[in-house]
């Protein structure tokens, strides 16, 4: 008898804390800090958005139905609202994607800027944004299905012309160092990381250095969330997700964790406290 109670027990347990979908896709691009990855490689990426998600889901004991998928963002995005795909990284919240995905607490904070080469700066950065669209021949690459903010929305309204969309960041930086385009968009920090990273790979001149300029492109640093698929996703599941978020972060395990792909004095950029009332 006590045998049989002691199984229904541990019966019990397992299904409390068994993970309830049985494979969770996340995608994800190489965007270091947050997500560092080779496709070519037969391993899943690493980086601070990524092993936080992993420190989640080992929380809420998804950790081994986690599946990794390389897609590019634009794709990422279909592939979310159509359910195919579950959990998206570094996600501004915008009411076209609230249709199809879940936002819960943001988890960490970025800010994009325009980035020009070093021997530009000093003339462009003593312009406005009017002035800067004026510029002749003046070209700004961006990357397909990305979110900048406001500001960048009513630019490229009104000056269609002046920009130029890639496929990746990687692609406008490497059009920027060719002088195919003059200017790109970037994260402030993820750029840098890229940029070290195409030098080291030889895609671009190891001379060739950018800097960004000071103009906004959103009101305010924008917040960033986990984007999740409200086709493939019960909120049941992505409530345990986010809750598991807010106890990481109350055990210090969020700084823990992007100090070591982020610089110390960018931390408090970038790591925000959760809204612990939503």
């Amino acid at each position: 008898m006590k045998t049989i109670f002691l199984f229904i027990i541990i019966l019990f347990q397992i299904k409390l804390f068994a993970c309830e979908k049985e494979i969770i896709k996340v995608v994800w691009e190489n965007f270091p800090p947050y997500q560092i990855g080779d496709i070519s490689l037969n391993t899943h990426p690493k980086g601070s958005s990524v092993d936080l998600l992993l420190a989640a889901a080992k929380k809420i004991g998804c950790l081994k139905n986690i599946r990794f998928e390389y897609l590019p963002w634009k794709r990422g995005l279909f592939e979310l609202e159509k359910g195919r795909v579950d959990i998206m990284f570094n996600a501004l919240k915008t009411p076209e994607r609230e249709k199809y995905a879940y936002y819960k607490r943001y988890y960490s904070k970025g800010r994009n800027a325009i980035f020009v080469s070093s021997k530009d700066y000093d003339k462009l950065s003593k312009l406005s944004s009017e002035e800067l669209m004026k510029e002749k021949n003046f070209i700004i690459g961006y990357s397909n299905g990305y979110n900048y903010g406001k500001i960048f929305e009513k630019m490229l309204a009104k000056y269609p012309n002046k920009f130029e969309m890639a496929l990746h960041d990687d692609l406008s930086i490497i059009k920027t160092s060719n002088n195919r385009v003059n200017a790109f968009i970037g994260d402030v920090i993820q750029t840098n990381e890229l940029i070290k990273e195409l030098k080291q790979n030889k895609k671009i001149d190891k001379k060739i250095n950018f800097k960004f300029l000071s103009l906004l492109l959103d009101e305010s640093p924008p917040f960033t969330y986990l984007m999740y698929s409200k086709k493939g996703m019960s909120e049941k599941l992505v409530n345990k997700f986010d809750d598991a978020f807010v106890q990481l972060y109350k055990e210090g395990t969020t700084k823990r964790i992007f100090l070591k792909y982020i610089p110390q004095n960018f931390i408090n950029e970038v790591v925000v406290k959760p809204d612990f009332e939503k």
